[in-house]
């Protein structure tokens, strides 16, 4: 994993995830756990669900689930990411990264500020938007600044001043 990739790991307390556990699925007492992405590569030219499919109907095969990748490795509690270019059980799955989302705005905002974004932190009073194309022009704020700008981030949460007061 690259630097950037456990310094987000560590920072954001973020851990992997190979899919969702469904509990009581269908029934009292059942579980189902749906692993992110394929079920393993192709098989002669066929996707691995239909592969499952028609060997399944012979009977002996596992599971759907034990069929999966992912699946079997969250059962485990190990994971290693995917590998190599050619299509085979080491790379025919997905992951995802669970984290802390306060911890990831504060990771970006960090991230940003070193690439030199600036920040404001300020009360928007009024948004001018650019008469030819409707788009955001400039934010004007309570302590009487005015903020021109190309790209605006709206960080406003659910009052979403920006893409739903403005726009």
């Amino acid at each position: 994993m690259s630097l950037i990739g456990v310094d987000f790991m560590r920072r954001t307390q973020a851990s992997f995830k190979l899919g969702i556990e469904f509990c009581d699925w269908g029934r009292v007492g059942h579980r189902f756990f749906h692993g992110f992405g394929d079920f393993g590569p192709p098989v002669d030219g066929h996707s691995a669900h239909q592969a499952w499919l028609r060997l399944n109907r012979s009977g002996g095969m596992p599971s759907y689930e034990e069929w999966s990748t992912a699946t079997v490795m969250a059962r485990q509690h190990r994971f290693t990411p995917p590998v190599g270019e050619q299509a085979s059980a080491a790379n025919a799955y997905a992951y995802a990264f669970h984290f802390d989302a306060g911890l990831y705005a504060a990771y970006l905002r960090d991230h940003a500020m070193q690439r030199g974004v600036q920040r404001i932190e300020a009360r928007i009073v009024d948004v001018e938007l650019r008469p030819d194309d409707g788009f955001v022009a400039a934010l004007k704020l309570a302590d009487g600044r005015r903020i021109d700008g190309d790209l605006f981030i709206d960080c406003s949460g659910f009052r979403a001043l920006l893409i739903e007061g403005a726009l």
